[in-house]
């Protein structure tokens, strides 16, 4: 089922909590990449890191436990419905953890709010008695929730594209033409494809 709500509202996100757990272990990667235990450590992890962060942006996915932050520039209204909303496009989806909006030039706490799951993501519901919130604000709402995987838990299909994606990395390490450039933005052909079935675009 489609999302009825506004879709002109998306939200900053950042991430306040990262996981507490390696989202591949190093052990691994250097399996994968046939190289010896210890080589490279510091080279490989900030692959690793380059990686994750590119998978996690480009599928809308988060691969490992973390809080997140979304903070919005306006409430929008719910479908036909005389209530406001507030979109979350994370996924997998864990819970809501807090909902604010800046009342009177404070960060107010909003009680009484419920979520639902539509085809893009959550919708964080605000109850009729929530006040407006001050938008002469950069972001007067603000919803605080995590997302991602538990630790183990990242598909087969994206830690397969994940690895392709650092091993290409690897590979190319130094390179600015050949293979790394007739690469698609630099991203391996089987990471595309591993992480296709994942992709999530908000309001599409």
């Amino acid at each position: 089922m489609r999302s009825m709500h506004a879709q002109s509202c998306r939200p900053f996100y950042q991430r306040t909590v990262a996981p507490d757990f390696p989202i591949l272990p190093m052990a691994r990667i250097e399996e994968f990449l046939r190289v010896d235990s210890g080589a490279d450590v510091a080279v490989i992890q900030r692959m690793h890191d380059a990686a994750v962060t590119w998978g996690e942006g480009h599928t809308n996915h988060v691969f490992g436990l973390s809080t997140w932050e979304a903070l919005f520039s306006m409430v929008t209204p719910f479908g036909p419905f005389p209530l406001r909303s507030l979109s979350i496009n994370k996924f997998p989806f864990g819970a809501v953890t807090s909902v604010h909006q800046v009342v009177s030039g404070t960060l107010t706490a909003v009680s009484g709010t419920s979520t639902i799951r539509t085809y893009d993501g959550q919708v964080v519901l605000l109850p009729n008695t929530a006040p407006s919130p001050d938008y002469d604000t950069v972001y007067p709402a603000k919803v605080t929730f995590t997302a991602g995987y538990a630790e183990g838990g990242l598909p087969a299909q994206l830690a397969e594209g994940l690895l392709a994606h650092i091993a290409f990395m690897y590979e190319n390490r130094g390179d600015v033409t050949g293979d790394y450039k007739a690469a698609r933005g630099g991203i391996p052909d089987h990471t595309w494809d591993c992480y296709a079935t994942f992709r999530r675009i908000p309001g599409v």
